[in-house]
């Protein structure tokens, strides 16, 4: 990530990366396994209303029974 630095900002090269892994650490943080958060929340967020996304995020976010028992895997 180093080379992505310019001035204290990310170029919009290494924006989405630099979300992505902040995402992925709130998710451990939180107690939430980030592969389980992502299946579900990417099948999820296109039905979702868009007012209330924050119920989507790492420290709100519940996963619907089965939308995560489809893919959970044994860890």
């Amino acid at each position: 990530m180093e080379t992505c630095k310019q001035n204290g900002f990310f170029p919009h090269d290494c924006r989405h990366p630099a979300i992505l892994l902040t995402l992925l650490e709130t998710c451990k943080q939180n107690g939430v396994n980030p592969r389980h958060y992502l299946i579900d929340v990417l099948e999820r967020i296109q039905d979702h209303p868009a007012n209330r996304l924050q119920e989507l995020l790492p420290y709100h976010w519940a996963p619907l029974a089965q939308s995560c028992g489809e893919h959970a895997s044994p860890e």
